[in-house]
């Protein structure tokens, strides 16, 4: 069991790490600290934006399962998805031509799966785009209707007016 301190980024009072947990909260303020992303497992420095590799040593802060490829902090023993323990050294050992093999297949794999995931999301929002945008025409027709009906009334008014007006005149010309 490994232990170590980090200073609260809310109140800098010592936190301390055991275990390999992947949150840790600050006794003093209650603050929640998320290790992942921002606490190196090597020094333990504190990274108030998450980041992949530690500024302070240059440790990579987070490792990804090798069973299901979930990103974990790098100080963690098993993979917080499947459980599977993240063993550097059975990582370090999987090098063999055919584990290449077999990975760089799974690779290509879940690249099919993920532009397939994609193309698929990717139909769907340009369909939202095309009902938004044919809604949007719509309301748009509507009121060009609605515009021209106005235009066409303010236009019967007016020749009503200049009509109004035309035998006011002609009846007081004929009546002088």
């Amino acid at each position: 069991m490994t232990t170590a301190q980090i200073a609260c980024p809310q109140c800098g009072k010592p936190i301390v790490i055991e275990d390999r947990v992947e949150t840790v909260q600050c006794a003093v303020c209650r603050q929640i600290v998320v290790l992942q992303g921002h606490v190196c497992p090597n020094c333990y420095h504190v990274h108030a934006e998450e980041t992949a590799v530690c500024q302070q040593c240059g440790e990579s802060i987070n490792r990804a399962c090798k069973h299901c490829h979930t990103v974990n902090w790098g100080g963690s023993d098993q993979c917080r998805k499947c459980g599977q323990p993240l063993d550097i050294f059975e990582m370090l050992s999987d090098h063999s031509p055919k584990a290449a093999g077999q990975r760089l297949q799974r690779q290509m794999d879940e690249a099919h799966t993920f532009k397939k995931t994609e193309e698929e999301a990717s139909r769907k929002r340009m369909a939202e785009l095309q009902a938004v945008e044919t809604e949007r025409q719509i309301e748009l027709q509507r009121r060009l209707k609605i515009k021209q009906r106005q235009e066409r009334r303010m236009l019967a008014f007016a020749f009503a007016m200049i009509a109004i007006f035309l035998i006011t005149v002609l009846i007081f010309v004929l009546l002088k």
